[in-house]
């Protein structure tokens, strides 16, 4: 089944989403279906995502279930960081989603001058990179939203703890310019690579 769709935060140039992280919520279980496209992944992040609606959060970005403590990724969508010329995403463990816009942005990484590194993230080392200005930007990925930048957390350490934000000080200049290249290639205007295009018998 195809449909058409309009883009998923709005038309235009996307605007920074602020994102919600709890460590009361989480996504997908080892040896569960973290890694596979399901209803299931999406149907448990139905309710932490009402939560950060009302909280005026554009989405929700999972830690792991054991610790409670390295991202994995959003409800429906992939993550990366920007840290000097170095890209960084979680690595596949079994409960993040193999995404084709992930492996695609990987690919494109080295000709932009990034250095894609796969790896646990701590998220409280990551905030602290954050506020020493070391991690300048973040951003989602995936087949809908394709690249959106973030411009601040919302955490809770529980529902009932008081609310930290935690800001990104630069413009998403980086994200944007992944967006760009993945967009021109999609749209015909730009080469894509050799391997993503094959034919079907």
């Amino acid at each position: 089944m195809s449909s058409i769709a309009g883009g998923y935060f709005g038309e235009g140039v996307p605007k920074p989403a602020r994102v919600m992280v709890s460590r009361e919520f989480v996504r997908a279980f080892p040896d569960g279906l973290g890694e596979v496209k399901t209803a299931a992944n999406y149907a448990i992040s139905i309710y932490p995502q009402k939560l950060a609606s009302q909280k005026e959060c554009d989405q929700v970005l999972f830690l792991d279930a054991i610790h409670r403590e390295y991202i994995d990724e959003l409800g429906g969508m992939n993550f990366f960081a920007i840290r000097g010329n170095e890209l960084l995403t979680p690595e596949l463990n079994g409960c993040i989603l193999h995404g084709i816009t992930r492996r695609s942005i990987i690919e494109m990484a080295p000709k932009m001058g990034l250095k894609p590194i796969e790896a646990r993230i701590a998220f409280s080392d990551f905030c602290k990179e954050i506020e020493s200005g070391k991690i300048t930007e973040a951003f989602a990925c995936g087949t809908a939203a394709i690249v959106c930048p973030i411009s601040e957390f919302i955490y809770q350490e529980k529902l009932s703890s008081e609310a930290t934000r935690i800001r990104f000080q630069n413009e998403p200049k980086i994200s944007l310019k992944i967006l760009h290249k993945l967009s021109e290639i999609q749209r015909g205007h730009d080469a894509a690579y050799n391997s993503w295009i094959f034919s079907i018998p």
